[in-house]
């Protein structure tokens, strides 16, 4: 939230979701899978989760950003490498808070 590209889009949110960390690996079949809380307000409102798998010529690991329907998504690499050409799909799980 410290970054300025991120603080800009932060302070006008609606709400927002934070994945620690999201492991991705492949060789030839790829599988990602993270977890995380989903903030409103600074307040956390529950738990998500990030499932992604992918098929095709792929070694390594990767993040991505991106812009889309409203959302928006910033990573901040840990370390790594990702060779990739493949058809793949995420999906997102959500789980209110008690």
């Amino acid at each position: 939230m410290e970054s300025g590209v991120v603080k800009k889009f932060h302070n006008s949110a609606y709400g927002y979701a934070v994945f620690p960390t999201i492991g991705k690996r492949g060789l030839g079949t790829g599988a990602a899978h993270g977890s995380g809380g989903v903030y409103r307000g600074g307040a956390k409102t529950g738990d998500v989760k990030m499932t992604q798998v992918s098929f095709g010529l792929q070694a390594g690991g990767q993040a991505d950003t991106r812009y889309e329907k409203g959302m928006i998504v910033f990573t901040m690499g840990k370390g790594g490498l990702m060779y990739q050409a493949a058809l793949g799909g995420q999906k997102y799980s959500y789980k209110p808070s008690k």
